[in-house]
């Protein structure tokens, strides 16, 4: 069983220049990132349960590739805590990850990621649980995340890889620069269609 300790540690060796959270995966690691759009035409939500399907089949296909089927990943999710103040999400947040096993990991300091747009106290609330990909299990959790009613990224320590979903895509963090363009390459159907990749 992966202790808060253990997490801590392996997330300081893959990815030590960021924080659990997915706020700022993109800026940090842009040599490592990239982004798919989970419905055609850069489409953000579905309408009706076809473009579900669209999306719950992309989102599959696409985080089975990257995790691997049957693979170990912590999935870290969280909440925000603004100027002190918690909210109705912030102490409910886990109600939407009841399956899981989670261990809450140190606040994080907002301020730290962008001063200019956060005010001393606001927090994000991060807490992992270790969980295994298989393609289907999560498409209930694929469907939150997908209309922002939750924030969570799946981390595989053993691959080095960050799948960090939210409404309109997935965000991908590979090992390296390689790596990254071999899969833009295998999922260029799936790319936003601008020069930005956004």
């Amino acid at each position: 069983m992966m202790t808060k300790a253990d997490f801590d540690t392996r997330w300081h060796e893959l990815f030590p220049e960021a924080l659990p959270t997915p706020h700022e995966l993109r800026s940090t690691y842009p040599d490592r990132w990239f982004r798919i759009h989970s419905l055609p035409e850069a489409k953000r939500y579905p309408d009706d349960e076809v473009e579900w399907q669209t999306l719950l089949a992309r989102q599959n296909e696409t985080i089975t590739e990257i995790i691997g089927h049957g693979e170990p990943f912590a999935l870290v999710a969280g909440d925000h805590a603004w100027n002190g103040w918690s909210g109705p999400h912030a102490t409910s947040c886990m109600e939407a990850y009841r399956p899981y096993a989670f261990t809450r990991l140190d606040p994080i300091e907002l301020i730290r990621i962008d001063p200019a747009y956060y005010d001393p106290g606001d927090r994000y609330l991060p807490a992992f649980a270790e969980a295994v990909w298989m393609p289907g299990q999560y498409e209930p959790l694929l469907r939150e995340l997908a209309m922002d009613e939750v924030r969570a990224i799946f981390v595989s320590f053993r691959r080095n890889r960050i799948v960090a979903p939210y409404d309109g895509g997935l965000d991908l963090i590979l090992p390296d620069t390689a790596t990254r363009d071999a899969y833009r390459q295998r999922f260029h159907d799936y790319l936003p269609p601008n020069p930005f990749g956004i």
